[in-house]
């Protein structure tokens, strides 16, 4: 990740710099996502049967510290995938698994985790975004932001209060990007250009 970081996320993060100086808006992930996933770095913790890297949360760490030395935003980026993707490594049944890890560990998909809610980010009991079965399929209504990879993402695991007790505090859903009623928006975040 040092040579990586001392060379490509460099002169990526200066070309980025220079676009978002003419245009207000920085490249998704500063132009490097490809690079990203072909390292390994959309998978570490990933097991190996789904495509990823198997490796842990020191590794990880390490390489999102030693990108981050150099553009907090791409090791932002990074993290915010691997928090939608880790939701279904460690949650999602087996079929969520095939369906989703592997293309997310190739960065082919890319993952971010809605989980900020108006009323707060750990203030669980007032956040706003409701949830109705219906049928086979859960019906969401609400506000979430400071999404870190809103506008690339292709999956989002959504966190929403518990809607049965004694299962904790928070419930997950994963909700692909052609949802009906979906949308999202541009926030932008001082000095964390190219995440969005």
């Amino acid at each position: 990740a040092n040579e990586f970081t001392q060379t490509e996320v460099a002169k990526k993060t200066a070309e980025g710099y220079a676009i978002y100086a003419q245009t207000g808006v920085a490249p998704f992930c500063f132009g490097m996502w490809e690079q990203m996933a072909e390292l390994g770095y959309a998978g570490i913790r990933v097991p190996e049967e789904y495509g990823g890297m198997g490796m842990g949360m020191v590794e990880e760490m390490l390489v999102l510290e030693e990108i981050g030395k150099v553009n907090t935003s791409v090791a932002g980026t990074i993290d915010a995938h691997n928090l939608g993707m880790n939701t279904i490594l460690h949650s999602g049944s087996e079929e969520q698994r095939k369906k989703y890890l592997t293309a997310a560990a190739q960065g082919t998909l890319v993952c971010a985790a809605a989980v900020s809610d108006p009323a707060g980010s750990s203030n669980f009991e007032e956040w706003s975004t409701t949830v109705v079965q219906d049928g086979g399929d859960y019906v969401l209504n609400g506000t979430k932001f400071f999404v870190t990879n809103s506008d690339a993402a292709d999956l989002y695991a959504v966190f929403t209060q518990a809607t049965e007790p004694g299962h904790g505090p928070l419930d997950c859903y994963l909700v692909e990007r052609d949802s009906p009623g979906l949308s999202t928006g541009f926030l932008e975040v001082f000095g964390r250009a190219g995440t969005n």
